[in-house]
């Protein structure tokens, strides 16, 4: 379990240094361009909501799989390891679809009100 922890501890330091090196690449490109890379950090804040949005979909989804799976278990006499894969996928699976549903309508909903600003 502690390797687990450690390897997964170590990815996530491998993707926090490629992330903020492409990141200052992007801002640096953006000065030299000469745009205000502060006004584009306003849309991805916007955007990182969506992705939390998506997230907590996700994980309720596999919780909502797992907790179907130990019902199917205890109930059905389902093969356990079976039972605990199948649900997670099916749930976790299902709730991307409808999280990116959401995120899809979010945003057109964000482009019309872009495209048709009402004028007091």
């Amino acid at each position: 379990m502690e390797d687990f922890f450690i390897i997964g501890t170590i990815c996530l330091l491998i993707y926090g240094l490629v992330r903020l090196n492409k990141t200052s690449k992007e801002r640096r490109m953006m000065i030299q361009m000469g745009m205000n890379p502060a006004l584009q950090e306003g849309k991805e804040e916007q955007m990182n909501t969506l992705g939390f949005l998506k997230w907590g979909i996700v994980l309720a989804g596999v919780g909502i799989g797992l907790f179907v799976a130990e019902i199917f278990v205890q109930y059905v006499n389902m093969n356990e390891d079976t039972a605990y894969l199948a649900m997670a996928f099916i749930f976790g699976g299902s709730s991307f679809i409808i999280s990116h549903l959401m995120v899809a309508q979010q945003i057109k909903k964000h482009q019309k009100s872009e495209n048709n600003p009402t004028e007091l």
